[in-house]
This record gives C-alpha cells, sequence and structure tokens, in this order.
C-alpha cells in the first residue's frame, strides 16, 4: 500500500514526508543556499544525523511538512510546510480568525496544484 495522499493533481501530490525521503538528494536541498533562500535550513550546515533529527522532532500538532511529489514519476521534488499551528477549528479561536487561515491554505494549495 502506497503513502496516504493529501492532495493530489494531474501534476503533483502532497502527502507527509516520510523517512524514506531522507536521501542524499535531501540532504543536498537543505544545504542549498538558493533551495533554502525562504526558510532558515541553510543557515548552517546540515549532516546526514542533522536531517534526521529535524525529521523526528517535527510535531504533527504544531507543524505540517508534506513532501511534493511529481505524478508523472513518482519522484519527491521539494516539501511544503505550514508551521507555528496554534489551535485546530473548534478551539477557542475566533471564528472568522479561521476562516481567513481557511482561504489563505486553499488558496496557497490550489496555486501549488495549478
Amino acid at each position: 500500500m502506497g503513502e496516504l495522499v493529501f492532495l493530489k493533481s494531474t501534476r503533483i501530490q502532497l502527502r507527509a514526508l516520510t523517512a524514506k525521503d531522507l536521501t542524499e538528494e535531501y540532504l543536498q536541498w537543505l544545504n542549498d543556499d538558493e533551495v533554502c533562500r525562504h526558510n532558515s535550513h541553510a543557515i548552517f550546515p546540515n549532516t546526514e544525523q542533522k536531517m534526521k533529527d529535524y525529521f523526528d522532532r517535527l510535531d504533527s500538532q504544531r507543524e505540517v511538512v508534506l513532501a511534493i511529489i511529481d505524478s508523472e514519476t513518482d519522484k519527491h521534488i521539494g516539501n511544503i510546510s505550514l508551521q507555528n499551528i496554534t489551535g485546530y477549528p473548534g478551539m477557542q479561536s475566533l471564528p472568522f480568525y479561521w476562516g481567513i487561515k481557511d482561504i489563505g491554505a486553499r488558496a496557497m494549495v490550489k496555486r501549488l496544484l495549478n
């Protein structure tokens, strides 16, 4: 049985990042200034152990990291993440706030899938 796909289009699929994604190529991405220009991964050199430690520390209650998979080749081509999640619908949050967040998340995913 394959991994559970979160979202799917004709070009890409989004699924949870898994231990099998922790490849030498992924480690190279983490050390590439251009690839990581919008995050902090490449500020300090990464090693295989640091990569595994990062994966082990992922907190599914506060962040979601999804692997971007090329639908045609089934190749892991990148990641997308939502971080610093502080609540969920139904918790002590303003419904209006969650409505805005949902619209933003949907717009981001729609842009990625198109």
